[in-house]
């Protein structure tokens, strides 16, 4: 029977009654018509760009953590404290999840959180104990780290919530000796607050006003467990430098 109903397909496609070609066109076209993988791609992400991008990930991100919390239970950057990230890393992941990066640099060593959105997000990572923290537990790697990640959210606006005057005045104070130039080369009305600005990011809980109520407006500065034994030589030699010119310029 299958092969009366062949040969009677052969001889009608013969005397052109039934165009097989045509069909497997037609078949072909519609087949294209219902997913075509180029257009769809840009049709469904074209219109989306970086900034509802990163709202969105931001306005889901707590429902993401709860949905997939076995997942979320990793590192963002698992090698963070023994090898240097570069931009494209960071650039890796959605900038939301930037200061969370950052973050669990301090959250390794045990770092105990008084904003409530880290304090929520790390009390659920299996492998963080609160306690015990000091900055000179951070090696150089950890501290460039966080200054890279920091330097990013400062260059983007998604650090500061796009707020001018949040960054610090000389990002690298802690990583690398300042030049005479570089003092120069800014206010001198600044050079007070560039130079407490190191012991800002150890925590130092000012009691001059101008510099409590200037760095209270910072979004990296949490205030508390300030030590000068966790300044480092480099922050000791910054602090000197800046502090000379004051005096020098009379400023003090």
């Amino acid at each position: 029977m299958k092969r009366f109903f062949a040969m009677a397909l052969v001889m009608m496609t013969l005397l052109g009654v039934f165009d097989v070609s045509a069909l497997a066109q037609a078949q072909s076209s519609a087949a294209a018509s219902s997913f075509d993988g180029e257009d769809y791609w840009e049709d469904d992400w074209g219109d989306y760009d970086d900034e509802e991008w990163e709202d969105a990930v931001e306005d889901d991100w707590d429902d993401e953590v709860e949905r997939n919390g076995s997942w979320y239970d990793d590192y963002i950057f698992p090698d963070s404290d023994c090898v240097k990230l570069t931009r494209a890393d960071i650039r890796s992941i959605p900038r939301s999840l930037w200061a969370y990066a950052r973050n669990e640099i301090y959250a390794r060593h045990g770092y105990e959180f008084k904003t409530k959105k880290y304090r929520d997000y790390f009390n659920d990572r299996d492998w963080y104990y609160p306690g015990g923290f000091s900055t000179k537990n951070l090696n150089s790697t950890e501290w460039y780290n966080m200054d890279l990640i920091k330097a990013m959210e400062q260059e983007s606006g998604s650090g500061s919530g796009g707020k001018s005057g949040d960054s610090y005045i000389f990002p690298h104070s802690s990583t690398r000796k300042l030049t005479r130039r570089e003092v120069l080369a800014i206010a001198q009305s600044q050079w007070g607050f560039a130079r407490n600005e190191i012991y800002a990011r150890h925590g130092y809980v000012f009691k001059t006003k101008k510099y409590k109520d200037y760095f209270a407006k910072k979004y990296w500065y949490t205030p508390g467990g300030f030590s000068d034994k966790d300044l480092n030589s480099t922050e000791w030699y910054n602090m000197e430098l800046i502090k000379d010119l004051e005096e020098e310029y009379g400023l003090l």
